[in-house]
């Protein structure tokens, strides 16, 4: 029972780069298979037509041209005449009498002996079916008359010789029966060279008739080898660009990779990041799908207590700053008191999102120049929740208490959220996240507020945050479709099985196309 499941989705992983790329066939299969039928029935169609000569020596030409074994050994020799330009001539020339000078059919003939046979085949090729026969037929009577020609003249020849031999020969009584001999030899001889028409002992068997089936035109068998053909090659390179292509581009292929749960689908919106006069805000279209990562959090905290999260991505540009600014809106909305940390030294970019002031920052933290306290931000939020937003005992657990140094954390007001810019840093930035400073500002952030969710730069960009990987409760991967590669993401998870005491709560996919996800709310999806 539980092996079905696992061979349909070998399946499904086996086809998924035929279905992803459905186009490619759609648009190479088509055009081959009509483009291949048009050119082919379009163009010029040729015919054949066919003609036997049957060659069998008689006696006289037995004794003109030698013995019946030497005359069958000329077929081939016969073969190659009939393709000369003499016959040729000849043949143009009876069907110019036949036809007409100007109807003379154009074409190609070629003739082949049969072995072990006395027969020649006249095989002659044109652009319509009756000009292929009449080549035929042209060419094989024209060889005929020549050969006859050839069969008079010598006949001729031996003729005179057979007449000087005789001349030679005195009138005696013991020459009789040869001179006899010799006159009845000449007498055919010359009977032969006299005909109009002589005996070549060459014979059309069968004249050409013209075949209306033209010769290799067959565009709907060329269009159903050239539909197999491009349809192997659209299947090989869709099967060749998902091999090269590395980047991750399905949500799929990212429960496949990373094999950890998904937290929320976030999708794509032109303005992730709004801030107005009144302070800042998050899209309409994320309000869902932060809530959903914000509860699911929740629910992995009713197994292990979650109250510091790291928000953290492969590489540059996959949205983990977008995603720890809006979670932390996420829980300011759901009542719950948060803090939002930029550990982002290099590349900061979370204070500009939350639109906090320049100044202090988590770097002076860590290096003893100020308190947790002096640093922390109030940034203004468009929308509020009712009631006391958690504090003092909302079930939360959390209790106000300031910074164990002295300096008091104003307590965020109705409509705000804390916020710790990163400041600047140029020191060993892997050593200071190591630092006890480090854990003591955790430790202040958390009794403040109870839930601190930090930024951090990319783990394989930079190693600067990996000591933080075991100090806080949970890690959350963020990827972004068309940006993220499998290797990356391999590479990360190879990472962090380094690091001991590790909890990773699972992933959030970013940059899902609206098409994709609106088929995946359900015609909830209101963007």
């Amino acid at each position: 029972m539980s092996d079905a499941p696992a061979q349909q989705k070998d399946l499904r992983a086996y086809l998924r780069p035929v279905l992803r790329r459905w186009w490619l066939i759609v648009l190479v299969v088509p055009v081959v298979t009509v483009g291949t039928y048009l050119y082919y029935d379009h163009k010029p169609k040729t015919y054949q037509s066919s003609t036997e000569l049957y060659f069998q020596p008689s006696t006289l030409q037995q004794l003109v041209f030698g013995t019946k074994s030497e005359a069958q050994s000329k077929i081939e020799n016969y073969a190659l005449l009939i393709q000369t330009a003499a016959v040729g001539e000849r043949a143009e020339a009876n069907l110019a009498k036949e036809l007409g000078k100007d109807n003379v059919p154009a074409g190609g003939v070629a003739a082949q002996g049969i072995e072990q046979t006395s027969f020649i085949v006249i095989t002659a090729t044109a652009a319509d079916p009756v000009a292929a026969a009449d080549l035929a037929n042209a060419y094989a009577t024209a060889f005929i008359e020549l050969q006859s020609r050839q069969v008079r003249r010598e006949a001729k020849r031996a003729a005179q010789a057979a007449e000087k031999q005789l001349a030679g020969i005195k009138k005696t009584r013991s020459t009789v029966r040869r001179r006899e001999g010799i006159e009845q030899q000449i007498a055919e001889l010359q009977l032969v060279a006299g005909q109009p028409q002589s005996e070549s002992g060459i014979k059309q068997v069968e004249p050409a008739v013209p075949i209306p089936v033209a010769l290799n035109h067959d565009p709907k068998g060329n269009a159903i080898f050239a539909f197999v053909v491009a349809l192997m090659l659209a299947v090989g390179g869709a099967y060749g660009l998902e091999y090269l292509n590395r980047r991750i581009t399905r949500i799929e292929d990212v429960e496949e990779i990373y094999e950890l749960p998904v937290l929320t689908e976030i999708p794509q919106v032109g303005k992730p990041a709004p801030a107005e006069q009144s302070g800042i805000a998050m899209a309409k279209m994320l309000h869902g799908p932060f809530h959903r990562l914000q509860a699911n959090l929740e629910l992995l905290a009713r197994e292990r207590p979650i109250r510091t999260i790291l928000v953290a991505s492969a590489a540059p540009g996959e949205g983990k700053s977008i995603v720890a600014r809006n979670l932390g809106l996420a829980y300011r909305e759901a009542g719950r008191n948060v803090a939002v940390v930029d550990a982002d030294f290099r590349k900061a970019s979370l204070g500009r999102l939350l639109d906090a002031e320049e100044g202090l920052g988590l770097s002076d933290i860590l290096a003893g120049r100020a308190s947790f306290g002096q640093v922390v931000q109030e940034v203004r939020v468009q929308s509020t929740t009712n009631g006391d937003n958690g504090w003092n005992g909302n079930g939360n657990g959390v209790d106000w208490r300031p910074y164990q140094s002295g300096a008091v954390a104003t307590k965020p007001r109705d409509g705000e959220l804390a916020m710790v810019p990163a400041g600047e840093h140029h020191g060993n930035l892997s050593s200071a996240f190591a630092s006890s400073e480090m854990r003591d500002a955790l430790t202040a952030a958390v009794n403040a507020y109870g839930m601190v969710i930090i930024d951090s730069p990319p783990l394989l960009a930079v190693a600067d945050a990996l000591p933080l990987l075991s100090e806080v409760d949970a890690v959350i991967l963020v990827t972004r479709l068309g940006v993220s590669t499998r290797d990356s993401a391999r590479r990360l998870l190879s990472e962090l099985e380094r690091v001991p005491d590790v909890n990773v709560g699972g992933v959030v996919i970013n940059g899902i196309s609206r098409r994709v996800y609106r088929a995946r709310s359900y015609g909830y999806y209101d963007g």
